[in-house]
């Protein structure tokens, strides 16, 4: 279990973010789709600033017509590599990425 520090739209799904994983769930039915696991997940983009001009789903409703462009940009630190002779790096690692329905 987790708290949604931030939600993003991107249909027909529903992202929730917490530091410790991404929740996908379908919007219609809130039905889980997939759990994403990671470490301080953070969402940096949620596709809010793109033209509205453009449609999200055909007049006609169908699924297959939904727009599939990435929307959802995130970043994850990847576990901490190791030094010299098995010291811990200073360096933090991350995974940037982004996600679409499929």
């Amino acid at each position: 279990e987790g708290t949604a520090e931030r939600v993003a739209l991107h249909a027909p799904y529903v992202l929730l973010f917490d530091q410790r994983f991404i929740e996908v769930r379908h919007l219609e039915n809130s039905r889980l789709v997939q759990i994403i696991q990671g470490a301080e997940i953070r969402c940096v983009w949620d596709g809010r600033a793109v033209n509205e001009g453009s449609a999200i789903m055909a007049q006609d409703g169908t699924e297959e017509d939904i727009v599939q462009e990435p929307r959802v940009h995130a970043v994850m630190n990847l576990p901490e590599p190791s030094g010299p002779a098995g010291r811990p790096s200073r360096c933090i690692m991350q995974h940037v990425f982004e996600l679409f329905p499929t």
